[in-house]
């Protein structure tokens, strides 16, 4: 069992500028599902090295642009009331 210390010193930004990518998403009250989708949707590029996720310091300052743009924005629906 991995204890917090090890969980969290696996989370800091390497010489490269590359974190690794669950730590991130985790960061943010997201899930590692959330994290998927938004990795499979192209809102975020990630590098996969031997076979671990990381994500650039670019590709952060990048998605952050795009999210305080409204980019991802989406029109809510609210679900139909049943008629009986």
């Amino acid at each position: 069992m991995e204890t917090k210390d090890r969980r969290e010193k696996g989370r800091g930004v390497n010489a490269n500028g590359l974190r690794d990518f669950k730590g991130w998403i985790e960061s943010l009250g997201r899930t590692t599902v959330t994290g998927w989708r938004w990795r499979r949707d192209g809102w975020i590029q990630t590098v996969n090295i031997a076979g671990r996720v990381y994500v650039s310091d670019a590709s952060i300052t990048e998605f952050t642009r795009r999210a305080e743009a409204g980019e991802f924005a989406k029109e809510h629906k609210a679900p139909r009331r049943a008629t009986a």
